[in-house]
């Protein structure tokens, strides 16, 4: 490890002098005398980019696994009584809502969830309803698919499927379920 890294000194000061003795900028010398002993030193400038030996690679750094994105700070854990309404609306019997999440948005409430069957099966990964003045609506085609309630698309809400906050809580449930 010595005898490489000596070696790379080595050329990197023949190369700092090649730049010298071709016009390039040359570090300052001193030379001081102790008794008995002459020494001679130069103060070593910084490589520039046309001293960096050709012959050298790129040092590669490991690459960080990629984390799991982060759910909107908006989304929060939905309580019993949301779900229950939300529950209350399936159109099959034996369903239930499971990772219920919310995001109160002013005068509406969005709920989100997993919808699974009576064995724990997993029909809808991740659903949106949209509350407002105690009535539910279905905003997401499995909320639509799997309850009675109206479209939230439709008059008086019309909040579509693609509203920022339906997309918001949808991808916060999505995460829970990873």
């Amino acid at each position: 490890m010595r005898t490489l890294f000596a070696a790379g000194a080595a050329l990197a000061l023949l190369s700092l002098t090649a730049c010298g003795s071709t016009g390039g900028s040359a570090a300052p010398s001193a030379t001081s005398t102790a008794p008995g002993q002459a020494t001679t030193t130069s103060a070593v400038a910084p490589p520039s980019a046309a001293a960096t030996p050709a012959t050298s690679a790129p040092v590669s750094q490991p690459q960080a696994a990629p984390s799991k994105p982060a759910s909107d700070p908006r989304c929060v854990p939905a309580d019993d009584a949301l779900v229950s309404r939300v529950e209350s609306g399936f159109s099959e019997s034996g369903l239930s809502l499971i990772n219920g999440t919310v995001i109160n948005s002013g005068p509406v409430t969005l709920v989100g969830g997993s919808t699974v069957d009576a064995s724990g099966k997993v029909k809808n990964r991740s659903d949106v309803w949209v509350m407002s003045n105690g009535t539910v609506y279905a905003s997401t085609g499995g909320a639509r698919n799997t309850t009675t309630f109206a479209k939230a698309s439709d008059a008086p809400l019309r909040i579509s499927p693609g509203d920022e906050r339906v997309q918001a809580l949808d991808a916060c449930v999505v995460n829970l379920t990873r």
